[in-house]
């Protein structure tokens, strides 16, 4: 179906069509407008300072989220070590309340029953003691310290003073 407008130059209430050529194409928007500099103001001090301070803001938020995937990253495998460990030492402390007990009454008939549940108790202390500052020495190892993020600061701070 063809549009009257376009094909009609003479019919009544109708706009020429120079004026529907106009109204069709959007007006391009200036290099204020859309935030470009031109060549000129690339080149001036003041657009090299916008772009200097552009580039400084790039590179702080670069290294942000670096050092925010770095954190996340370690506490994540940290904390997976952290529930494995606790899932574990339940297991681990259920079977052994089964042991002792069957210890307990194996050791009862031998040395009566007061004595043989303090002597398994002892033995468990130690033995609970020395899991506990193994444990606690692993965990002292996981370092949280973004590492990477540090040296690249270094290394920006170094390059910004031009040394």
């Amino acid at each position: 179906m063809k549009d009257p407008q376009l094909t009609s130059a003479a019919a009544p209430g109708s706009r020429p069509a120079s004026s529907l050529a106009t109204e069709a194409a959007p007006a391009m928007p200036s290099a204020a407008e859309t935030g470009a500099a031109s060549p000129r103001e690339r080149d001036s001090i003041g657009g090299l300072f916008r772009r200097l301070i552009d580039d400084i803001t790039s590179l702080i938020r670069s290294e942000l989220e670096l050092a925010r995937s770095e954190v996340t990253a370690s506490v994540s495998a940290a904390a997976t070590g952290a529930i494995l460990t606790a899932v574990g030492g339940l297991v681990a402390m259920i079977a052994t309340t089964l042991l002792m007990v069957a210890f307990i009454i194996w050791l009862a008939e031998q040395i009566g029953l007061l004595l043989a549940v303090f002597a398994v108790g002892l033995v468990l202390a130690g033995i609970a003691a020395l899991l506990v500052f193994i444990g606690i020495g692993k965990v002292r190892q996981t370092s949280l310290a973004p590492r990477r993020t540090a040296a690249n600061l270094k290394r920006d701070a170094e390059l910004l003073k031009g040394d």
